[in-house]
């Protein structure tokens, strides 16, 4: 008796309960699954966050922020640009696995989008997109790169970078998963730059606190070195006078010995004045209160007429003072009183800090300025010199050259400052060059009044 060949069970209808029973294992398993992304990727955010939290460098973070992305998401490619703070441009920060000029091209043709207010609401983007959303060139750019997604980096609602990735290992596809979880390191690394940046801002805001406090420090050291230095300065030509005058109150006193006196009562109470009235033009020059009374002439016979007039005196302390200035000087606009008063603090300020012995010299002549000519005006000494360290603060406030000759020498330190401010006032400007041991150069630049013959009497010659 044959055997019946063995039937097949009929095929479970979908309907029926075990099928049910499977298609629900797999609904469950899939869940799962993601559950399980879901989860791997929250512990990468969490994991992200406390690191760049931790890094106080923008580069560092932007490295911390795609190998992460990199791993998670299995590319070889990713690329990371933010927004300028000046000019709003994007900036390449990093970028791995493609070039350099690629990847800066790419940043560019995104700029755009970028700006605009839309972009903070922009979930990110695919490659199939991306010409769309960002534009022609950024979709041909974004072919020759491979990237396959894009998404805008954003802080407080404002767009300030974006983050591009290339194709997953293996041909996987972004994902909605991936693409959310894209965008949330994308707001986590948003906020990071953020704090950095608030850091930042607060570590320039603390030096520029103790920039000001150092300075008002150095200002109240000043202060206290103004009422000493112009105390003693002010008290010397005052009790001179005051001396002379008693002498002139007794009734022995003959004439002659009188009209010896007289001069030198006037000549204290003059260089008195001068002191005060540097400190109040320091006072307004510093307040922008200074009012000069300007006009276009002849700067040559100013001078050489003062330097006739103060070779004798310079001669007393035996100082040899000679001076040159060159024929045919073009007229410039100056405030004839107080550019002397300048040339007579530099000569003042040369014999005052060099020895006996000392070569004093005056030199003015023509120079270049651009499409015009310019005098200028050199004060030479062959004294000790300024130290380097000294030399970028010879034009402050009550500052000398050498500290220890403010209480050998003497002066109210308020010279060369004065003399810049009414040199720069005019429009001109003043520069010093020395060298120690062989001596110091200021010169005083005025730009020429115009083109035309020189003024009368501006030369004469070397002595």
């Amino acid at each position: 008796m044959s055997a019946e060949p063995a039937r097949r069970p009929p095929p479970e209808d979908e309907s029926s309960p075990a099928s049910g029973r499977a298609s629900d294992q797999g609904r469950i398993d899939h869940a799962l699954h993601l559950a399980a992304l879901r989860e791997h990727s929250l512990l990468s955010l969490s994991e992200l966050s406390q690191n760049l939290s931790a890094s106080p460098d923008l580069f560092h973070m932007a490295d911390l922020v795609l190998y992460n992305l990199m791993g998670r998401f299995g590319t070889a490619k990713a690329a990371l640009w933010l927004l300028s703070s000046g000019d709003r441009t994007a900036v390449l920060i990093r970028a791995h696995g493609i070039s350099q000029s690629l990847a800066r091209a790419t940043g560019a043709a995104c700029e755009a989008t970028l700006l605009r207010d839309a972009a903070v609401d922009l979930q990110p983007v695919p490659k199939s997109l991306i010409g769309e959303v960002f534009g022609t060139d950024a979709g041909i750019l974004a072919e020759r790169t491979a990237f396959e997604v894009m998404a805008v980096v954003t802080a407080r609602e404002t767009p300030i970078g974006l983050v591009a990735l290339g194709p997953r290992i293996g041909g996987l596809d972004y994902a909605s998963l991936e693409m959310s979880s894209l965008q949330a390191s994308c707001s986590v690394l948003g906020t990071a730059i953020q704090n950095l940046n608030l850091h930042a801002r607060m570590a320039g805001n603390n030096l520029e606190l103790r920039r000001a406090n150092d300075e008002l420090k150095e200002l109240a050291r000043l202060k206290s070195e103004l009422l000493s230095n112009v105390s003693h300065e002010l008290r010397t030509p005052l009790t001179i006078i005051i001396g002379y005058l008693e002498l002139l109150l007794d009734p022995l006193m003959s004439r002659e010995r009188e009209r010896e006196i007289m001069p030198i009562v006037v000549a204290e109470a003059r260089k008195l004045n001068d002191m005060v009235g540097r400190l109040l033009t320091l006072s307004a020059s510093s307040q922008g209160k200074l009012v000069l009374q300007m006009e276009t002439g002849d700067i040559g016979n100013s001078i050489r007429l003062f330097c006739e007039e103060r070779r004798p005196l310079i001669n007393s302390y035996l100082r040899e003072f000679t001076w040159s200035i060159e024929p045919g000087l073009p007229p410039v606009r100056f405030d004839r009183t107080r550019f002397m008063q300048v040339v007579e603090a530099l000569v003042e300020n040369a014999t005052k800090f060099t020895p006996q012995g000392t070569l004093l010299r005056v030199v003015v002549r023509q120079v270049p300025d651009g499409a015009r000519t310019a005098v200028a005006i050199e004060v030479t000494d062959s004294g000790p010199g300024i130290a380097p360290e000294r030399l970028p603060h010879v034009f402050e406030s009550f500052q000398q050259g050498d500290g220890s000759a403010t209480r050998t020498i003497g002066g109210m330190g308020i010279g060369l400052s004065y003399s810049r401010q009414l040199v720069e006032a005019m429009g001109g400007r003043i520069e010093v060059r020395s060298e120690l041991g062989r001596g110091t150069t200021f010169t005083i630049s005025l730009a020429g009044a115009g083109i035309g013959a020189p003024a009368s009497g501006a030369g004469t010659p070397s002595r």
